[in-house]
């Protein structure tokens, strides 16, 4: 009898053992399993990161030059952590020429990650206002803003966007700003001078307008202009023009209505703005002057005004840089040396794991 007891106890021991031996083996395996799902999806985000470092790389590297840019492709290969190759091409399709099309892939371990992306050159770095010094009471702006110097006068001025600058003061006003404020820390602003343009201007016989008592004017009854039109003295500028294009103006500009149409201003001196400003849905301006923007009486603008100096009043401004692609070509290529940037759309078609 005690014989038997003891095999059977021995038996119980046996199996619970062999229980715990199976039970030791499942967790071990179920640690290993855990382990190895761990470190793949450690490596696939590993190489997700590398794709999206191979990205910003190839943003880094996007001349800010149109001419250059125009014609840039890229091939490019990190072969230390993190690990990517890139390509850079047009982005084709309804994309214009400033587009970029930018194609990583990441690798780490054995997983590869590949990420998209689409750049879009923005002249002005997505700022409605850029100038040296700018003066603003109780604006409104949809956009960025890049000064040296601003002053803000009476009323509250709204920025939707960032706000680069050098110095900022108040002279009775104050300020809401959105977005990124910092120092700005790029270079100096750029001496505007039109000289070479207005002689590629008189050497393509750029649209030539007919001055009356020495005066030039863009009105209804100027008729449609075909390609640029290039204005030596000064010009007055009413809301009765229709045009879609370019304007070089060699003095002065009275803006006394916007005119409808996509324009791009390119001004030698002075450009005022003296009555409301009244821009609809199909109407966008873009003033590019050498000397000094002034809008006291307000309104609605759409577009960019890229100036020495700016005095502003009252005035809602909505950034649309649409005509300056149509034109880039044309324009000085300090201006967007001086603060272009890339809008980046990401395109990921599949998930990070």
């Amino acid at each position: 009898m005690k014989d038997e007891k003891n095999g059977y106890v021995l038996v119980m021991l046996l199996m619970v053992i062999l229980l715990f031996t199976l039970l030791g083996t499942s967790l071990l395996t179920i640690a290993q399993v855990n382990d190895r799902i761990s470190r793949h999806m450690a490596e696939a985000d590993r190489a997700w990161y590398a794709a999206e470092a191979g990205v910003e790389w190839a943003l880094a590297m996007l001349p800010a030059q149109y001419a250059e840019l125009e014609v840039y492709t890229a091939d490019f290969s990190h072969d230390v952590e993190p690990v990517f190759t890139v390509t850079v091409e047009a982005a084709g399709g309804d994309e214009g020429p400033y587009s970029k099309r930018i194609l990583s892939s990441g690798s780490a371990g054995e997983k590869v990650q590949k990420a998209e992306a689409v750049a879009r050159l923005r002249p002005f770095g997505g700022r409605a206002l850029v100038a040296r010094d700018a003066r603003l009471d109780d604006v409104t702006v949809q956009g960025g803003m890049l000064a040296d110097t601003v002053v803000f006068g009476p009323g509250e001025t709204i920025i939707s966007g960032s706000l680069c600058y050098g110095t900022l003061s108040s002279d009775g006003g104050t300020y809401v700003c959105y977005g990124q404020q910092r120092l700005w820390d790029g270079p100096v602003f750029p001496v505007i001078d039109f000289t070479l343009l207005e002689e590629q201007a008189l050497a393509e016989g750029w649209y030539d307008v007919a001055a009356e008592d020495g005066l030039y004017r863009l009105d209804a009854a100027a008729g449609l202009a075909a390609g640029p039109i290039y204005v030596p003295g000064d010009l007055i500028l009413d809301g009765g023009f229709l045009f879609d294009g370019l304007i070089l103006a060699g003095g002065t500009v009275d803006v006394q209505g916007v005119p409808t149409g996509k324009i791009v201003l390119l001004a030698g001196g002075d450009v005022s703005l003296a009555g409301e400003v009244l821009c609809d849905e199909e109407t966008v301006l873009a003033v590019v002057s050498a000397g000094r923007v002034v809008a006291p009486a307000g309104g609605l603008l759409r577009g960019v005004l890229f100036a020495k100096e700016l005095e502003l009043a009252g005035l809602e401004i909505d950034y649309c840089d649409d005509p300056v692609l149509d034109v880039l070509a044309e324009l000085p290529e300090e201006i967007p040396v001086y603060c272009a940037s890339f809008a980046v759309e990401w395109i990921e078609a599949v998930p990070r794991r």
